[in-house]
């Protein structure tokens, strides 16, 4: 078991055109046409929305269905969906919200489900493998180390790239496939800033220098092909924040975010099985 945990390039433009047909499907039950043969193929349950208008009462999500937080250096992994959903006793959505406590989560997991579907197919771009069912967390130490502190913009910027989907992204798995979170283009760019005052592996910003690190692995590469990452001089945590250093920077020359998932499926695979 486990997952994948790779960042993306993300198209935090056409994440934002998305977002007026994810407030429809939650006002009005109604998915887009173009997602209808990923829904069918997919299994996602979509009957019994009740209209919800998020725009107008939410507090606890933001209008891009960001987790408004705390945000901490918690592991937030084993959370189950009690844990992440609202507890608000004022909100007047409560009855109809699929991401309050009172109701099932059952609608809340099926819409989780179209974002992914959705984002996978217009949003993401190329990506860089981090490590097996990895956190923000896993890189405490490191950054104790290099003496960053837990208040500091570094931290929070980990902390939304790693928690940002923890109500709207994280799925119902136990190593919690899903989108771990984001950031925007220039939230991309301080996070970028940061990270390159970090003693951190120094090599070419491409995703060809990074696949260079891949060698076979000494026990499992015989029988069953497996590879892993490593580095001379550097342990693997430090090499992987290195990783979302260097993705980070490619996609600050394009103008766009960067996004972690587990187990996030882009458009070749939802195309692939169309």
């Amino acid at each position: 078991m486990g997952a994948d945990s790779e960042v993306y390039i993300f198209d935090f433009s056409a994440y934002q055109e998305l977002l007026p047909a994810f407030h429809q499907i939650l006002l009005t039950g109604q998915v887009p046409e173009w997602l209808h043969p990923f829904i069918t193929r997919f299994h996602v349950k979509t009957a019994g929305w009740q209209p919800v208008d998020l725009m107008r009462n939410c507090t606890y999500l933001g209008t891009d269905f960001s987790w408004a937080g705390p945000y901490d250096n918690r592991n937030l992994f084993e959370s189950d969906w009690d844990q992440r959903s609202c507890k608000s006793k004022e909100c007047p959505e409560i009855g109809r919200c699929p991401f309050h406590q009172a109701n099932t989560p059952g609608l809340a997991e099926s819409f989780n489900t179209i974002i992914e579907i959705a984002v996978g197919i217009k949003c993401l771009g190329a990506s860089q493998f981090i490590g097996r069912s990895y956190y923000v967390t896993e890189y405490r130490h490191i950054l104790t180390d290099c003496g960053v502190g837990p208040e500091g913009s570094l931290w929070r910027l980990l902390n939304l790239l790693g928690k940002r989907g923890f109500v709207v992204g994280y799925q119902w798995t136990a190593s919690n496939d899903g989108i771990n979170g984001w950031l925007d283009p220039g939230e991309t760019r301080e996070l970028l800033e940061s990270l390159y005052k970090l003693p951190l592996p120094v090599y070419p910003a491409s995703f060809e220098a990074m696949k260079k690190f891949r060698t076979p692995h000494p026990f499992l590469y015989e029988k069953f092909g497996v590879m892993r990452y490593e580095h001379p001089e550097f342990p693997f945590e430090v090499l992987s924040l290195s990783f979302i250093r260097t993705v980070a920077e490619i996609a600050a020359t394009e103008g766009k975010g960067i996004l972690w998932g587990n187990d996030v499926m882009d458009a070749e695979f939802y195309l692939e099985h169309y």
